[in-house]
């Protein structure tokens, strides 16, 4: 009869024991289904980030697409600005050139003049003296 008794008590402690490790295991399993309750929201709280990073990075991409274009079409403008330059620099420089020769065209013409008039005045000195030694005889 002890031996029934020992063996109704092993039957007992294994029963317990089992109910206990089922209870560690029902614990456990609780625990990892909270964590991975944990998990998934932070999964989804990082997907969420994930597609609002992109989002930003696709505005950004716009916005650097767009001062690109602009920095383009300024570089183009100045392009435009550096050729027109470059053309009115080449005019005023022929309008120099022709300014410099129609000056020279002056100055040679002032010299003409200036011995024109110094040869009337010669031959109206000379007048002068014939008409004074005429009115002396």
């Amino acid at each position: 009869e002890l031996i029934s008794m020992y063996s109704e008590a092993l039957s007992i402690l294994d029963a317990n024991t089992v109910e206990l490790m089922v209870e560690q295991q029902k614990r456990v399993v609780e625990k990892q289904k909270r964590l991975l309750e944990k998990q998934k929201q932070m999964i989804g709280q990082n997907e969420k980030t994930i597609e609002q990073l992109r989002r930003e990075a696709e505005q950004r991409k716009r916005e650097v697409e767009q001062r690109k274009r602009e920095v383009e079409q300024q570089k183009r403008e100045v392009e435009q600005q550096k050729r027109e330059a470059e053309q009115q620099k080449r005019e005023a420089e022929q309008q120099k050139r022709e300014a410099e020769r129609q000056n020279k065209e002056l100055s040679f013409q002032l010299e003409r003049e200036r011995q024109a008039r110094e040869q009337e005045h010669r031959e109206l000195e000379r007048l002068k003296a014939l008409l004074a030694a005429g009115a002396e005889a």
